[in-house]
């Protein structure tokens, strides 16, 4: 599996429209087996999406985004965790530990970090009612 974390200061970037850097990070099972910076200078978001799907990214974890910007990476095949904070390591061994919807990595005002939304699921791509 490769997941993408866009990277402002070593924290996961407060909004993934915005961001040119990105962890790419390989994992098989629970351990890293690679672990690159990419840098993504297209200004247009369907060329950076373009540009994820084709670095091989199966997963992005990443802060507020757009709906625009999500329809186009989900529509490209790419899972998304949105309203994730925190250092880049601390959200990977979360992600791998299964702890990354702990409150401590939601971004503030997030229903579940909150204590609201429990038992809905987060993030794009929920069940409308």
């Amino acid at each position: 599996m490769r997941i993408a974390i866009p990277v402002s200061h070593d924290r996961v970037a407060t909004v993934f429209d915005f961001a040119t850097r990105f962890r790419v990070i390989d994992i098989s099972g629970n351990e890293m087996t690679g672990n690159v910076e990419m840098v993504v200078h297209e200004d247009f978001m369907p060329g950076r999406v373009t540009r994820l799907a084709e670095s091989g990214v199966d997963l992005l974890i990443c802060g507020a985004i757009s709906m625009d910007a999500a329809a186009m990476i989900s529509y490209s095949g790419i899972r998304i965790i949105p309203e994730v904070t925190g250092d880049i390591d601390e959200v990977f061994f979360a992600f791998i530990h299964g702890a990354l919807r702990d409150a401590v990595f939601m971004m503030p005002g997030h229903g579940r970090a909150q204590g609201r939304g429990r038992g809905r699921r987060t993030g794009y791509g929920r069940k409308k009612r």
